[in-house]
């Protein structure tokens, strides 16, 4: 494997070129005593939207008097050069969190986190958690989410296959109406095309049929839930199913497709970074997130899907099955610059170079 992965770090210029002052500003956010010493200084690196994840922090520094929580909202890739470059230093982040899992276990195993064993990591399913160094704590599907006032007929269960040919049946519905990630540009996006693509055809079936439609691909979930709720698209496929579930709390027509072959589910991984600058903090709130109450706060106050639901759950109320992707080295075989550029040719091609980008 290379130690330097071109593609990434081409996608992360292309994020943090000339944005690192607006980041510093608008994507930096403080819980907590704001004077707190530096020793009682929790600093997070995370994925999560900081109005997700805020809940979780505003509980855990009420449980610590005089700690401050400082916690940089950063984008996947963003996320993963920023704990690169702190690397040999002591001024990083206590705790980085991040739906890219692919990433995240290249990070482990390229020496930039701490192995780490206790009480709340031992009890993990065995498929969250590799070398004690980078730990699971959610367990979030991936889903396609409709809007239910346009398309009705989406509740009816199907496969991917059937949702693939019905695309196909009614272009003049579709037609510029259903939405994605970018695989190109977004860390969780690419992690679920592969992942798909591992455990069935129907991955290249389906996109076929999006480009048969001239898809739109996004980079950020909400703007993807927002639009299919509002009906400027009809479907979404592929998004994470915890920040439809929050979505859908405040928009009526924004419903789940109810898929029943299979459904990806992806976890949020936690590492503790050699370069912290308090590492028993971060160890701290990894326990934390770990434990019952931190579990608790995560599904009814974040919206996060626990890790309770993983142990004995096999599918879901339509029958689907839920695949857990394992924490594991597989997850960095298509970061290699050349399988990374070759999985991206058969995507587009799939799409027939029809697709549309968006901001």
């Amino acid at each position: 494997m290379r130690e330097v992965i071109d593609s990434i770090r081409w996608l992360g210029l292309i994020l943090l070129l000339g944005t690192q002052n607006v980041l510093a500003a608008n994507r930096d956010h403080n819980v907590g005593v704001q004077d707190a010493s530096a020793d009682n200084t929790l600093t997070v690196y995370s994925s999560t939207d900081f109005a997700v994840f805020e809940p979780v922090l505003q509980r855990y520094a009420d449980n610590n008097p005089g700690l401050r929580i400082h916690y940089r909202d950063l984008d996947s890739i963003e996320l993963y050069e920023l704990v690169r470059s702190d690397h040999g230093t002591s001024k990083g982040a206590d705790l980085v969190l991040s739906a890219a899992m692919d990433l995240q276990i290249k990070l482990a195993n390229d020496g930039y986190s701490r192995r780490y064993q206790s009480a709340m990591t031992v009890q993990l399913p065995r498929w969250a958690s590799w070398r004690n160094e980078a730990f699971g704590v959610t367990f979030e599907a991936a889903v396609t989410v409709y809007n239910s006032r346009l398309l009705p007929e989406a509740a009816e269960a199907l496969s991917r296959r059937e949702l693939a040919q019905w695309l196909r049946d009614e272009p003049e519905r579709f037609y510029g109406k259903i939405i994605s990630y970018d695989p190109e540009r977004s860390g969780v996006g690419f992690l679920l095309a592969t992942q798909d693509a591992k455990r069935s055809n129907s991955l290249w079936e389906l996109t076929s049929s999006f480009g048969h439609n001239k898809i739109k691909l996004f980079s950020s979930t909400q703007a993807m839930l927002d639009r299919v709720a509002s009906g400027r698209s009809l479907i979404a496929h592929n998004v994470l199913g915890s920040y439809a579930k929050r979505t859908m709390t405040s928009q009526a027509d924004l419903a789940i497709m109810p898929i029943n072959d299979y459904k990806l589910v992806l976890s949020r991984v936690a590492l503790l970074p050699h370069s912290s600058a308090n590492p028993s903090q971060g160890e701290a709130f990894l326990d934390y997130l770990l434990s019952e109450e931190g579990q608790q706060i995560l599904e009814s106050e974040a919206n996060l899907d626990s890790l309770n639901k993983a142990d004995g759950t096999r599918r879901d109320e339509h029958g689907a099955l839920l695949q857990p992707v394992h924490l594991a080295t597989e997850l960095m075989v298509y970061l290699d610059q050349a399988k990374r550029r070759q999985f991206l040719k058969r995507w587009n091609h799939a799409l027939s170079n029809a697709a549309t980008a968006e901001p």
